[in-house]
């Protein structure tokens, strides 16, 4: 028995049972295309999210090993203004780093001992680290060698 149904062009033909087929596969195809789009999209979405907090947690944490770096160079050498430097280069880094906090352990010690500048800050994540696994805190040490006069 001939299924009446529009074709391409427009006209009332009968189609066959297995055009009638098709078209449900095809729609049953869709309707799997859209499950599939609805699973994947939010697991892209995570990484993408991921990507860009751990970015910029990474950037942070760099910036304050070079902060520590540059003020353990200066309190090395005798006579160095390492708070100075200190307070220059976290105002220089800008006001995200304004609540960077250091500490100073051996500075002015004998030629040769290690000295030790541990740089801190808070860490707030992009949108308050409910997804991803951050940390409260970034932490940067660097150990140096005091030199003599």
């Amino acid at each position: 028995m001939p299924i009446l149904g529009r074709n391409h062009a427009g006209s009332t033909e009968p189609r066959s049972a297995k055009s009638v087929d098709s078209s449900r596969r095809r729609g049953w195809r869709r309707g799997l295309e859209l499950i599939e789009a609805a699973i994947v999209t939010p697991l892209l979405i995570l990484i993408l999210y991921g990507l860009i907090e751990y970015g910029v947690m990474f950037l942070q944490e760099q910036t304050i090993t070079n902060i520590a770096r540059q003020t353990a160079r200066v309190a090395a050498v005798p006579d160095g203004n390492y708070t100075g430097t200190f307070s220059s280069l976290k105002t220089n880094a800008g006001g995200e780093y304004s609540n960077l906090a250091a500490t100073y352990s051996n500075v002015g010690g004998a030629a040769g001992s290690l000295l030790t500048v541990t740089v801190s800050m808070p860490y707030s994540s992009i949108t308050g680290g409910a997804l991803l696994p951050v940390p409260s805190t970034l932490t940067a040490s660097v150990s140096m060698e005091n030199e003599g006069p």
